[in-house]
Parts: C-alpha cells; structure tokens; sequence
C-alpha cells in the first residue's frame, strides 16, 4: 500500500469554501462521480490536507464541493509503490469555485474545466476575487454614461448598515444584492461593493495590511497603485478597461478591521469620472463606523 496526500495552499478568499476529496474504489464506494465508483477519503480545508491508502494499480482522485457538482477535479494517479504529494489551490471561475491540481493540464482535464466553468456560471456558487474582475461588464452597463455633472456631493446622506458596519452614502444610492458581497449600493454615478471576511475563517495574528496586501496581489485588475495609509486607513487605487464596451474603470478600494471580520469597500466610476467623484469617495470611506 502506499499514501497519497492532497495538500491545498492557504488563501485567504474563499477560506470558508471545504472540498470533499473521493478516490475511485470498485470493491468499496459509496459514491458515484459520473459513472466512476468512489469512496470519500477527507474533507480539504483551507491550508489543510487528505491522506488515505491505495494499492500499486493506477487510479483516480476526484476534488469537489458535492459529488454531483460540475465543479469536479479529476488526476490520475499512476501505477507506483511510492508514496506521493499532490497539490493545488481553489481557483475562481466566475460564478463558481473549484480545487484545481498544480501541473495537472492533460487535454482531458483541460476540457473537463471548461465545461465546468460553462456551468458553474449558470449556477451561481460564489465569486471568490477582488470584485471588478468578475462583473465588470455589468458595472459598466449600470453607471449611467453621461455627461452631465454629478450629483455626488448634492444629495443629503443616508445611513446603510450591512452586519456591524453602517456607512454613509447619499441618498441616489440603493442596496442590493450581489453573489459574494456583503451588499452593493449603486447610484447613475458610482458603484461600491462591500466585502466582509470573517475572523473566524483566519488564522490568529492576521493584520489588516496583511487582508490589504492579499487582496491587491490576488487582483486582476490592469494597473494598481501600492498600499498607502491616511488616518489609519489603508487604501489603493486601481484603474482597468472594459473589453466589451471599451470603457475604462477606476477604483478606490479601502480596508478596515472590526471585531469580528475584516472588511474592504470598492468605490468605483468610470474613469472620467474619478477626479470629480473622489472627494466624495474619501468622504464615504471616512463615514464607515461598526458597532460590535
């Protein structure tokens, strides 16, 4: 017999997401994925490990959420008497999250992604990265397009509070909901998303340049400024263009620290719009109060 251990690297988006590890087992299964008899072998947390025993002949590993998920990872392990580590990390795809292996990029494990990502973006799991990579394009399709000056810094405030955090925005914003925020507010002239990452998924002695310093490396945006502090408030500035509609974004993006979570805001607006909107940006990212 010999072990085989699947270890997944650490990041701190999407911490809370588990994976169930199968291995394929024809004597002993009480699982199918598709059509292959597997037994579950662990549950893969974040920064953690699955160990578990097979024999010399070839076979097969399969990472998950569910067995009946779209989102499957599948390595095939050769035939060997050694035993043998294999890593990987939770790769964002859209509107859905996966395990994928390092250097596992066979033709057949590339198709299979494919066709996951197709799916995963009809269902919705959860969006995983720093927020203007994954719904730029209905960013840009919601920021009224004009030319007209803003009414940023002519409407009375009102109060949002999202969980212990109350924020003060003008009165032509509205909340909504978005798949993995904790709330969107969203006027004809500015969009700000809030997310929240609770302590509790982290490890002890995670500072908040730290959440800073992740966010901006995980990032996909085109270019963005270095971490820069005013009051004890980290923040940075980014700007990326819109393939589709060819417009180009800027943001604003700041970093705080409750009790019980770390947070980060993302004011953005269409790059023609930032000098003007930025005063009222830092005055909304100024307001940011929490209760616990």
């Amino acid at each position: 017999m010999r072990t085989i251990t699947v270890e997944r690297q650490k990041k701190f988006t999407g911490a809370a997401v588990k994976f169930n590890v199968y291995v394929e087992d024809h004597e002993q299964f009480d699982t199918m994925i598709g059509d292959v008899p597997c037994r579950m072998a662990g549950i893969l947390k974040n920064g953690g490990s699955v160990s578990f025993q097979i024999d010399d002949r070839e076979t097969r590993v399969f990472v998950t959420q569910t067995s009946l998920s779209p989102n499957v990872e599948t390595i095939r392990i050769p035939v060997g008497q050694s035993d043998l580590t294999l890593t990987g990390k939770l790769a964002g795809m859209g509107s859905g999250v996966a395990f994928w292996f390092d250097n596992n990029d066979s033709e057949e494990v590339q198709e299979r992604r494919k066709t996951a990502v197709k799916k995963g973006k009809k269902q919705l799991i959860l969006s995983i990265l720093l927020t203007a990579a994954l719904i730029v394009g209905g960013v840009v399709a919601r920021l009224a397009i004009k030319d007209s000056v803003s009414c940023a810094g002519k409407s009375s405030n009102q109060e949002f509070t999202v969980q212990e955090m109350t924020i003060k925005l003008n009165k032509t914003f509205s909340k909504e909901s978005q798949v993995g925020y904790a709330a969107v507010f969203r006027s004809s002239d500015a969009i700000v998303f809030v997310t929240r990452e609770s302590k509790s998924n982290l490890n002890d002695g995670v500072t908040l340049d730290d959440i800073a310093e992740y966010v901006m490396e995980q990032s996909e945006v085109d270019d963005m400024s270095g971490l820069k502090h005013e009051n004890g408030m980290p923040y940075v500035e980014y700007t990326m263009k819109d393939d589709n509609s060819g417009e180009t974004l800027k943001g604003y993006v700041t970093f705080y620290e409750s009790d019980k979570a770390f947070w980060y805001l993302e004011f953005m607006t269409l790059q023609k719009d930032y000098k003007k909107m930025l005063p009222s940006f830092e005055r909304w990212a100024k307001s940011v109060t929490f209760d616990d």
